[in-house]
């Protein structure tokens, strides 16, 4: 007589409780919402140095302007650009003016505002923040001008327009969140 004996192992085919599915939902929620803050606040920055950069191009624009300009030989040869407007300077189209006069140190100056687009990205037709630039021309002789350009604008938070007035430079920086500035010197074409 044979004897068989079936050995087997009992396999437990234990499964996933429902206490286990829920806090697994519950972490892959948590994970997916902090991934997703991190990525907005990653957008954000991105978008402000694109404007940032934007703004100092314009600015950087402004400047080899000032530079190019030419004739600038001699008191009779002083381009608009360069002048203040104690000196007959006239306002190109869009631009006005903030003020005028004499610094603390008896120097004349003009500053100059108006409207400048800056992209935000390339892919938008609506990605354009509205911004300001303002340039100051300072006279430190007959043959020495300073030139301060400052482009300002707001980005969520804060609002852009095309019509602000100023009468200060620092009723300009109060109205801008955002700032770039950058400076030179033009002296007469040798």
């Amino acid at each position: 007589m044979s004897h068989s004996c079936i050995l087997g192992s009992a396999k437990s085919e234990r499964g996933f409780t429902l206490t286990e599915i829920l806090i697994s939902i519950a972490l892959l929620a948590i994970i997916s919402v902090s991934v997703t803050q991190a990525f907005l606040v990653l957008n954000r920055r991105s978008t402000l140095s694109r404007i940032g950069t934007a703004a100092l191009a314009a600015a950087q624009q402004e400047i080899d302007l000032v530079l190019a300009v030419r004739p600038f030989n001699t008191n009779a040869a002083i381009p608009q650009i360069l002048r203040v407007q104690s000196e007959g300077g006239t306002l190109a189209s869009g631009e006005s003016v903030v003020t005028n006069g004499t610094d603390g140190s008896g120097r004349a100056f003009t500053m100059i505002i108006r409207p400048v687009s800056l992209a935000v990205s390339a892919m938008k037709a609506t990605g354009v923040v509205q911004g300001m630039l303002l340039r100051k021309v300072t006279v430190i002789s007959t043959t020495l001008r300073q030139i301060d350009v400052q482009v300002g604008y707001n980005y969520n938070g804060g609002t852009n327009s095309a019509s602000y007035t100023y009468t200060t430079q620092s009723a300009f920086e109060t109205a801008y969140r955002y700032q770039v500035r950058t400076s030179t010197f033009r002296s007469i074409d040798e």
